[in-house]
């Protein structure tokens, strides 16, 4: 298992990559000359190596999370090559949008475990000429027959509320704003179905009137609880007799439909005849750094 979206009958995690590029758009770019990197030994002392202790590679070397600035624009991921990508076109005159999209395209291959093609974006981005700012959430997903009206039918007293991105995960989690149904999206931080069935559904991760509380649909069975327990325990000396214990629970938690799996993606890797030593980890898929081209 990978992935699976979710849609909640009562009251997931999501694991994104944040992808962040400033520019104003239009903007020329050019490279400054950065000025001689100073020491805390030297005289008179620069005044930062009084700064909050932190730890950082040069300057004063126990400080931290320096503030970094850009005339002309700044492109931030969490791969090297896709953040020169990016940077590469702010240089040849694009802008934040020409950026983003190299960058984004970039990571498909260097960081492929959180970024693909048809993933969630989000976008702060300041249009220079218009003056303006503009916000895009396009992450999730929205079953075409979710409407108002298709709600009230089934009996539901529904009623749509526009809440911020920063707190709707957190939103659904707590009890107290009496959500009924929610969707969501799962990835696993390690490729093993406890990640997915205790993680979510175990009676461990359901807090009432808590923003901490994975467990959103408040799924809490004594008797699959225990069975969850036992085979966490079984993983330890036998993984094989583990996964067999896993599917049996993973059956009883789908009967009992406390949420809606929509759909379990796959990932695949195509690659050409010239690309030799191929590696594939289940929790980092293709890992591209071991791989040769001819």
């Amino acid at each position: 298992m990978h992935r699976r979206n979710l849609c909640f009958r009562n009251p997931i995690y999501r694991v994104d990559l944040l992808l962040a590029v400033g520019v104003l758009l239009n903007s020329s770019f050019a490279v400054a000359q950065s000025p001689p990197v100073r020491m805390c030994a030297e005289a008179p002392t620069p005044p930062w190596c009084s700064a909050v202790r932190g730890d950082r590679a040069e300057g004063w070397v126990p400080q931290t999370r320096s503030e970094v600035m850009a005339r002309n624009g700044m492109v931030t991921t969490v791969q090297p090559l896709a953040a020169m990508a990016g940077a590469r076109i702010l240089m040849q005159g694009g802008n934040a949008i020409d950026a983003a999209v190299a960058t984004a395209a970039t990571l498909n291959v260097t960081f492929p475990p959180n970024v693909g093609i048809a993933g969630d974006l989000f976008v702060i981005i300041y249009i220079a000429k218009e003056n303006k700012l503009y916000q895009l959430n396009a992450s999730g997903i929205a079953p075409t027959g979710l409407t108002l009206e298709r709600m009230n039918e089934l009996g539901y007293k529904a009623k749509v509320k526009l809440i911020s991105q920063n707190i709707s995960f957190t939103y659904v989690q707590n009890t107290k704003n009496k959500v009924q149904i929610n969707v969501q999206q799962w990835y696993q931080d390690y490729p093993a179905a406890s990640d997915f069935l205790y993680v979510l559904f175990g009676c461990e991760s359901f807090h009432p009137g808590s923003d901490s509380s994975i467990n959103i649909a408040g799924f809490c069975d004594k008797k699959i609880n225990a069975k969850m327990h036992h085979a966490l325990s079984t993983a330890l000396e036998n993984p094989k007799a583990a996964n067999a214990e896993w599917a049996n629970i993973d059956k009883l938690v789908t009967d009992a439909a406390p949420m809606a799996t929509l759909f379990t993606p796959k990932h695949i890797d195509f690659v050409s005849k010239r690309v030799g030593n191929f590696v594939f980890s289940k929790q980092f898929y293709w890992l591209v750094d071991q791989s040769w081209v001819q």
